[in-house]
Formats: C-alpha cells, sequence, structure tokens
C-alpha cells in the first residue's frame, strides 16, 4: 500500500514538472536574471561564513538575528522554485514575512538603544522572542520599521520613499487587495494555471533584489568585522547592488536610497 502511495506520489511530480517546464523556459529566456535567488542564496552563505569567522562568540543559541537568517539557507532555493514557476503572489508574500521577520530581529537585538527603556531584561533566545510576542500588536511601520531603519543608518529619504513603498507592494499581495485581484482580473489564465507573465515576473525581480539589499545592510550592520573580506569577494552581492556600493563606504554616511 505505502509502495503504491509512492509511486501515485511521485507520478503526480513529475507530471506537475512536465506541466511547469514549459513556464521555467519562458522565464529562463525573456528575463535577465531569472536566478536571482540563488544567487542571494550564494550571498547568504557567504555572509554567514565571515560571521561565523569574525564572531565565533555569536551563534543561533545567543543571537536571533543570526537565527532569523539561517532559514534562508532553506528558503531562498524554495523562493526560487515558486519564482520559476510562476508563483509570483508567493513569492511576494514570502518576502514581507521574510522582510520583517529580519527587521523584528535587528529590532530585539538592538532593544538597549532602539528601546532603553523597554529593552528585554532576559538575553536568552527565549527572553527575547517572549519581549518581542508581548509587543507584536504594536509592530506597525512607526514602531518597527521605521525606527529600525533609523538606527541602522538609512536616510530619512528613503526609509518614507523607497522602503516604504516596497512595503505597500508587498502588502498588496499579502492581504485582499485591489491590486492583486485587478491583476487576476486582468489575467485570467493567471487564476487557473502556472502561465509566464513578464511585467509581474520583472517586479517580483526588482522588489526582491532592493528588499534583500536592505536585508544584507542590516546583517552587515550588525556584523561589521567581517565586511572586509566580503569587500574583497567580487563575485558576491551581484543582485544586490546597494549591498556591494555599501561595503566600500563608511556606515556613518547615511543610505540615501536603493
Amino acid at each position: 500500500m505505502n509502495e503504491q502511495r509512492n509511486q501515485g506520489s511521485l507520478e503526480f511530480f513529475d507530471s506537475f514538472i512536465g506541466k511547469v517546464r514549459s513556464v521555467v523556459a519562458r522565464a529562463e529566456e525573456s528575463l535577465n536574471s531569472p536566478l536571482l535567488f540563488l544567487s542571494l542564496h550564494a550571498d547568504w552563505l557567504a555572509i554567514k561564513e565571515e560571521i561565523g569567522r569574525t564572531y565565533p562568540d555569536q551563534s543561533y543559541e545567543n543571537n536571533l538575528l543570526l537565527l532569523t537568517l539561517s532559514g534562508l539557507e532553506r528558503d531562498l532555493p524554495w523562493r526560487q522554485v515558486d519564482f520559476l514557476t510562476s508563483r509570483y503572489a508567493m513569492v511576494a508574500r514570502n518576502l514581507r514575512f521574510i522582510w520583517e521577520w529580519v527587521v523584528r530581529s535587528y529590532f530585539v537585538e538592538n532593544a538597549a538603544t532602539l528601546r532603553p527603556q523597554d529593552a528585554p531584561p532576559i538575553r536568552s533566545i527565549a527572553g527575547k522572542m517572549k519581549w518581542l510576542e508581548e509587543r507584536e500588536r504594536k509592530f506597525q511601520w512607526n514602531y518597527l520599521f521605521e525606527p529600525v531603519f533609523q538606527h541602522a543608518g538609512f536616510a530619512a529619504s528613503f526609509i518614507d520613499g523607497d522602503a516604504k513603498s516596497l512595503w505597500q507592494i508587498l502588502n498588496n499581495f499579502t492581504h485582499p487587495s485591489i491590486s492583486y485581484q485587478s491583476i487576476l482580473i486582468g489575467h485570467p489564465e493567471l487564476r487557473t494555471r502556472d502561465a509566464f507573465h513578464h511585467s509581474w515576473a520583472q517586479q517580483i525581480l526588482d522588489v526582491s533584489s532592493k528588499v534583500f539589499d536592505c536585508i544584507w545592510f542590516l546583517a552587515i550592520r550588525s556584523f561589521p568585522d567581517s565586511n572586509e573580506t566580503l569587500r574583497q569577494r567580487k563575485h558576491l552581492f551581484q543582485e544586490a547592488p546597494l549591498t556591494r556600493q555599501l561595503l566600500d563606504l563608511s556606515f556613518s554616511n547615511p543610505v540615501s536610497g536603493v
């Protein structure tokens, strides 16, 4: 019985791969950076390696930002699969989740300066997570994202302009929205099957690149001793151009934009 079930599962999977093969081929032929998420995955592996080398006392057991970022090792290849098979809304929803998760983790790791009167008394992972949970209802843009970006050194023009615009775009795919519904109404083939859509795919690529520029910046801002080696590895951050520029600049200068 189990063998029959396994065979049925494999048949379904093989059939699914066959159906989306043409969609993947269209993406490969039509886009300049169809493998963006694999490039970002390589960036993360390099960042992880350098943080581990330069901050041996920091680990997933005591640093929530590192723990959160570690999930990218598994997540980014799957986002590549979602993107190539035209699951664009799923990519956007997951991107919003990752972005806020990273910002929350940065927030609690820097609570001593961000919220000096309300910093978590317990510095364990469990203590930090409890502290975040108790404040979860407050996590709106002005309470969470804006102070984190200010603390990290982003310029006010970026925070109020590009960053907020990216957040609103991702929210359109995370919550029921007229914008998302309009795409499906205008392109009925996207409601019922996997189909390549050039402008939507390009928008997801552009937004993903900019969001990960923000995520990488928060990572290297948190562990600056790793920056010199990352700066020397010129093959990195090909899909995160702001990060590449930042590695050649001082963090004392505000980031003007993406």
